[in-house]
């Protein structure tokens, strides 16, 4: 049971963490070792991720737009039952498999206290759905498989991961602190050291897929897959899985200690730190990636409590150019896919 009191969260530090596994011979240190690690650099913000390649806008051609009229934006559309003529295609999509996660929306604007969190997880859940969504394409035109396919994909996981570790940060200094006021998370599956664990190993997946570029660009596709599709199998559970326990405990805790207006001081208070600490265009970005999931009527709503004066006139200027440089690319590599197949059934 937790218990009120003087928050561990809002120390500078916390205590040290157990060595969660034997130590094994040699010097290869222990995965213990290598977690402990990051959760350091975590927490003196000296953790290293991408360095973010300059974003490269491409509008849709005609025949994207005529491809979405006609798929209504489903790129797998009419795809399944085509039969490649390639065996060695077959056989190698039969060796890779993708564990599709199941990926459930978080309810929002049903509940205030889920509403906090409800924004941002879902944003990042529908990055993750487009992240699977490509790598399927990958699997389906691996024998075609180029630089440049790999390049682009690169270019979206910036952006991704980018907004993954804003968010990580951004809980550190608004939300969790915020509710650390009244309430003492120590006892519970959030406390400060169980939160900087569960982000280290997250970052340690981040880490190895952003790695996988230089593999990819210096081996067959075929050598590459398996171990990318490995990644991110681990990768997503663990972040899934993150998620579903500060949906159990955060809104339950919202409800007992605060009021329905603290949804908007703590959603107005995480824009005000994201302006705060970061240039005009990776904030303009931020906004865009974190709301594009929602319906109309909730987006004017979101606007209407987290954006300011001008921030919701350039709100439709930020979108496109986040739709041109990012948003675009999922879609890129469903007209690939379309392109493939029919280019296999002419074989």
């Amino acid at each position: 049971m937790s218990s009120m009191g003087p928050s561990t969260d809002m120390a500078d530090g916390g205590p040290a963490l157990p060595d969660r596994q034997p130590d094994r011979p040699g010097t290869r240190k222990t995965q213990a070792e290598m977690t402990a690690e990051a959760v350091a650099a975590l927490e003196n913000k000296t953790v290293v991720v991408r360095q973010r390649k300059p974003r490269k806008g491409k509008a849709p051609s005609a025949i994207d737009k005529a491809v979405d009229k006609i798929t209504g934006g489903n790129y797998f559309l009419g795809t399944g039952d085509l039969q490649s003529n390639n065996k060695r295609r077959e056989k190698f999509r039969k060796t890779v498999i993708v564990k599709m996660p199941v990926v459930i929306a978080t309810p929002y604007g049903k509940l205030w206290s889920m509403d906090v969190l409800a924004v941002y997880h879902n944003a990042i859940k529908k990055e993750v759905m487009d992240m699977y969504n490509m790598v399927e394409c990958m699997l389906r035109f691996q024998m075609s498989l180029g630089y440049d396919d790999v390049t682009r994909f690169f270019e979206w996981w910036d952006v991704f991961e980018s907004f993954l570790m804003d968010y990580f940060e951004l809980e550190e200094k608004v939300i969790f602190p915020y509710i650390a006021e009244k309430f003492d998370f120590a006892d519970t599956k959030l406390s400060r050291q169980e939160r900087m664990l569960t982000k280290a190993r997250i970052t340690q997946f981040l880490a190895q897929i952003d790695d996988m570029e230089d593999i990819f660009i210096n081996r067959p596709p075929g050598e590459c897959l398996p171990r990318f599709v490995e990644f991110l199998d681990k990768f997503t559970p663990r972040l899934l899985g993150y998620f579903n326990t500060q949906e159990t405990i955060v809104p339950r805790t919202l409800q007992k200690f605060f009021q329905p207006d603290d949804k908007v001081i703590i959603q107005q208070t995480c824009v005000d730190w994201l302006k705060k600490t970061k240039d005009a265009t990776d904030f303009a970005e931020n906004m865009v990636v974190q709301s594009r999931w929602m319906p109309e009527a909730q987006l004017q709503l979101w606007k209407r409590d987290s954006l300011r004066g001008m921030q919701r006139v350039a709100y439709p200027a930020w979108r496109g150019r986040v739709e041109a440089y990012h948003f675009v690319i999922p879609a890129e590599f469903g007209h690939r896919v379309l392109e493939d197949e029919l280019e296999a059934l002419q074989v």
